[in-house]
């Protein structure tokens, strides 16, 4: 996923009555596109093909053993699940990609790029967690709404979630587009008011904390009792925005920095996007990793259930090896 960036899905499909489809993996590695999925209908799919806005590029197109979506959809799924390789696939092209399925019967269904990409995307826990927050600020009635790590340095502004009527503060370390505060979340409870905020969310932030338990402190300080947070960071990225890149989260991480004694209880947490970490010196340790389980993104919903004693009297500008940040 972009740096920064969440997707919020509609109820709206592109999918057909009559074909029925879902993409399990959707990747790009070395100039090869390759796609997983399937598609049914009453009438045999016999046609997917890989589609850019002008052209359809060379391809093979692989059956795969389809019994779990059999079991789960009946005969029509027989023979439905399918590997697409397209070599040659420029980068800036990959979110370009459309995909066309054809019956036997001369049905065709095109699925445009952006649905392609939420077709995936509305399954992934992660995004699932993202678009259960901000319903849970909506059911709620959220009144004043902060956002930790607003500047909008990739053009990802979240204010159009936000229902009417609903305060909202972005707040930043650097000024900026879609800053209102400037200022260290390290030092929250000193540049808003104590006992005012009825949810914070934060994106792609955490990790670049360098005493995220101390945000977690402060974060509870703003907080009203049952007010809610949505926190999402990496699981596994590329090392960035050094040297302020500190830390990598699991969703078993985050009962450590939001608990009974920081004065938090979890809702949910989820690790989403999977990924594969493909190790370019291969030891006995490192062979085979590309096989095991990772995620680019690792997220929270937390309720505030107390106020927390908790103090971490450390100034940030003690601990930073230079600028935090430039």
């Amino acid at each position: 996923m972009p740096e920064g960036s969440l997707i919020t899905l509609s109820d709206d499909s592109a999918r057909s009555a009559q074909i029925e489809w879902c993409i399990d993996v959707f990747s790009h590695t070395d100039s090869s596109l390759v796609l997983k999925g399937w598609a049914f209908g009453p009438d045999t799919v016999d046609t997917i093909a890989v589609q850019l806005p002008h052209t359809r590029p060379g391809q093979r197109v692989t059956r795969l053993p389809s019994a779990d979506v059999e079991l789960a959809y009946g005969p029509d799924a027989a023979n439905s699940r399918f590997l697409i390789t397209v070599p040659g696939i420029a980068r800036e092209d990959v979110l370009n990609v459309s995909l066309t399925f054809e019956s036997n019967s001369g049905e065709t269904l095109t699925v445009p790029a952006g649905e392609l990409r939420a077709n995936y995307l509305e399954r992934d826990p992660l995004h699932r967690l993202f678009n259960f927050f901000f319903g849970m600020t909506r059911e709620r009635g959220t009144k004043d709404l902060l956002e930790i790590g607003s500047r909008a340095r990739s053009g990802n502004v979240y204010k159009e979630l936000i229902g009417e009527g609903v305060k909202y503060t972005g707040l930043d370390i650097v000024s900026g587009p879609n800053v209102d505060i400037v200022g260290d979340a390290h030092q929250l409870s000193s540049l808003v008011r104590r006992n005012s905020v009825d949810a914070i969310f934060s994106i792609s932030t955490f990790e670049h904390l360098s005493m995220p338990w101390k945000v977690a402190i402060e974060m509870n300080r703003v907080m009203r009792k049952g007010a809610i947070a949505f926190i999402q960071t990496h699981q596994t990225w590329a090392v960035h925005e050094a040297p302020w890149d500190y830390w990598r989260f699991s969703s078993y991480a985050w009962d450590s920095l939001f608990n009974a004694a920081t004065g938090f209880r979890v809702v949910d947490a989820a690790m989403g996007e999977p990924a594969a970490i493909v190790p370019l010196l291969v030891s006995e340790a490192s062979l085979g990793l590309q096989d095991q389980p990772a995620f680019l993104g690792s997220a929270v919903v937390v309720e505030k259930i107390s106020r927390t004693r908790l103090k971490w009297p450390v100034d940030t500008a003690s601990i930073a090896r230079d600028s935090y940040p430039n």
